[in-house]
């Protein structure tokens, strides 16, 4: 199993849920775990796919990596082939939802967005094809907290840009961490 090494100690994930900022009063007020086995900060791995796709154009033929993100289908265009590294199984508690095949659909569609976006005509690469996908796991801090009495909310930060985690991030936390549509329907269907 490969992954990302994460660069953010636990420390610095609490130093950066618990800075000063508006929403905690610029530091009067911090959030407390909820004491209710929920823990306090977690580091978790959520399920990737890289995949190289083949493209060209005037400059000639070339690759881009794209990551497509494996519950939420999110899509990046990364440098990170270089940077995986062995990793121990036990970081793979959370299996991916979609399959390699449409990983790799949405990866060719939303490169083609892409490009498509980019201003001029000239040196916009032409897609070829796509290369076999690899399945690795990217580390991210979740901080679990009480927003109001009973309603748990996480914030989440990446674990190796420092950058915290917006919409899209959160939407594919949220459904790793609850699982599938299909799962939660069918243990409401069996209680």
């Amino acid at each position: 199993m490969r992954g990302v090494e994460p660069i953010v100690s636990e420390a610095d994930a609490i130093a950066f849920f618990e800075r000063p900022r508006w929403a905690n009063l610029w530091g009067w007020y911090k959030r407390r775990p909820t004491g209710k086995g929920v823990p306090f900060v977690e580091l978790i791995w959520l399920p990737h796919y890289l995949i190289p796709i083949a493209v060209n154009s005037r400059r000639g033929p070339g690759a881009i990596d794209v990551s497509v993100e494996a519950h939420s289908g999110a899509f990046s265009v990364v440098d990170a082939a270089d940077g995986l590294v062995e990793l121990d199984p036990a970081h793979a508690a959370i299996p991916p939802r979609i399959g390699e095949e449409e990983a790799v659909t949405r990866g060719r569609k939303e490169l083609l967005k892409s490009i498509m976006r980019r201003r001029g005509q000239r040196h916009k690469p032409v897609i070829e094809g796509a290369g076999e996908p690899e399945l690795y796991y990217y580390p991210y801090w979740i901080y679990y907290y009480e927003r109001r009495r009973g309603l748990i909310d996480i914030r989440i930060l990446d674990a190796v840009s420092k950058d915290p985690g917006r919409a899209r991030t959160k939407v594919g936390v949220l459904s790793a961490l609850a699982g599938s549509d299909e799962a939660a329907r069918k243990a409401l269907d069996h209680s």
